[in-house]
């Protein structure tokens, strides 16, 4: 007890020196506790106002389950399944976000009468999107008919499609106006997998799409590009395109074409096991691209160039065209001819071949049917692998005005270089190892030709133009 106040005494004496009220000492705050903590953070409203698609927010009509005609973000929180044949959702308005939010837009399948259509765009709309869900089972009578995705409006603008299963319907989808179709799948559907820019009329793209096993073609885009697609086991060609580009698409096994373009620029692409070419292109550019075991041509060109791309064991030609450039490209192993460029209706002009490696083709390594064609620093190996009379390393076929300069011919049966008709230029090629010796060099006559050394030991001639036969 005394040590008790002789501490509270020395603490009266320090506040006394300090001139510190003895009262202010033992001050206390306010003792009303504080009212309820207010929310700090913002609700999902704030953040996104969305509206669930329902009976209550977007009512339908007798045509439609539901129809969505304000501006705004929707989404889904459940499965949509249709009972009889009427649209799913319906969008009548611009500037709408439609997220399926994992669900499906499930159609009453082939056994209804009448078509319906899963997603539908009736009129012209801008600034819409659909993401995230699967659409499926949109049929009409019979199985066919309906739509999985139908735009139907070619003028309708800034339609974005993403994160889609597209399943079981008619058509999967189908855009008559331009829009972006991306990292979507497209499967088994009886008719089309995806259609955009049907009328030309302005770009499209269909990005890292994967389109297989639909009724008809995979892909058909009339105007726009294609890339990082795979389309598979169609029922007629894998992409069909028109002005634009194809570029890093696979393409195997469908029973059209691979590859159907027009004024096109393919890259990067390749085709395999297709029904008929592996890639056709009229007056476009192919260039990087690999085609092989097609049902006819490996690259099937009706004008433009081909370059960089390797074709083999196609049920044709390797590489087909008229007024075609066929630069460093590899043609192994097909059941026609290597390279074959040849005159088609109202053209005799051929082209050019150069720079190209041609081995193990059946028949002709190159062969040439026209005029005015340029084949230069050409390796042909072991062509005419069916012994057949008539072919060889090179064949020019009864056409005149042909270049055949400084190209190598090796190993071919029964000739290495054949030129028919008249007035061909035939320089510093060179031609070894043919079967039949004494045809290394079959030329008729009334061409333009270098002095031809045959056998071996040192070269006397000094003419700049001479063809050699070892």
């Amino acid at each position: 007890m005394k040590i008790h106040i002789k501490k509270l005494f020395i603490a009266l004496v320090l506040l006394s020196i300090l001139d510190i009220p003895f009262s202010n000492a033992h001050a206390q705050g306010a003792l009303t506790p504080p009212g309820a903590p207010a929310p700090t953070m913002k609700s999902l409203d704030q953040i996104e106002p969305r509206t669930i698609v329902n009976a209550v927010n977007t009512p339908g009509d007798a045509s439609d389950m539901f129809i969505i005609s304000q501006p705004g973000s929707y989404y889904l929180t459940t499965n949509i399944t249709a009972s009889t044949a009427i649209n799913g959702i319906t969008i009548k308005t611009n500037n709408v976000t439609l997220d399926l939010s994992g669900f499906a837009v499930q159609g009453s399948g082939p056994a209804s009468s009448g078509t319906a259509y899963g997603i539908y765009i009736p009129n012209a709309q801008t600034n819409l999107t659909v993401r995230n869900g699967s659409v499926s089972g949109w049929k009409g009578n019979g199985g066919g008919g309906g739509i999985g995705v139908y735009a139907i409006s070619p003028v309708s603008a800034n339609l974005l499609f993403e994160h889609l299963n597209i399943s079981a319907n008619g058509d999967g989808i189908y855009l008559y106006g331009p829009g972006v179709i991306r990292d979507c799948m497209v499967a088994h559907n009886t008719g089309l997998g995806i259609v955009c820019s049907d009328t030309s009329s302005s770009a499209s793209s269909v990005t890292g799409c994967t389109v297989n096993d639909n009724g008809s073609a995979g892909i058909v885009i009339g105007a726009g590009n294609v890339s990082t697609c795979a389309a598979n086991r169609n029922g007629d060609d894998g992409i069909d395109s028109y002005y634009g580009s194809v570029s890093d698409c696979t393409v195997n096994d469908n029973n059209g074409d691979g590859i159907y373009a027009q004024q096109v620029t393919v890259s990067g692409c390749t085709a395999s096991d297709n029904g008929s070419d592996g890639i056709y292109d009229s007056s476009g550019t192919v260039s990087g691209c690999t085609t092989f075991l097609n049902g006819a041509e490996g690259i099937d060109m009706a004008g433009g160039t081909v370059s960089g791309c390797t074709t083999f064991g196609n049920g044709e030609s390797g590489i087909y065209g008229a007024q075609t450039t066929v630069v460093g490209c590899t043609a192994n192993q097909n059941n026609n001819n290597g390279i074959e460029l040849d005159a088609q209706s109202g053209s005799t002009i051929i082209g050019k071949v150069s720079g190209c490696v041609v081995q193990l083709n059946d028949q002709n390594g190159i062969f040439i049917n026209g005029t005015g064609g340029l084949i230069t620093d050409n390796s042909c190996t072991s062509n005419n692998v069916s012994n057949i009379t008539g072919c060889a390393g090179i064949t020019i076929y009864y056409s005149s005005g042909n270049r055949i300069e400084n190209n190598h011919v090796e190993g071919t049966t029964y000739a290495g270089i054949i030129v028919n008709g008249s007035n061909n230029l035939i320089i510093k090629n060179s031609v070894t190892g043919t079967s039949i010796s004494a045809n290394n060099y079959m030329i008729a006559s009334g061409q333009v030709i270098g002095p031809i050394i045959t056998g071996t030991g040192t070269i006397t001639s000094t003419s700049p133009w001479v063809n050699f036969s070892f």
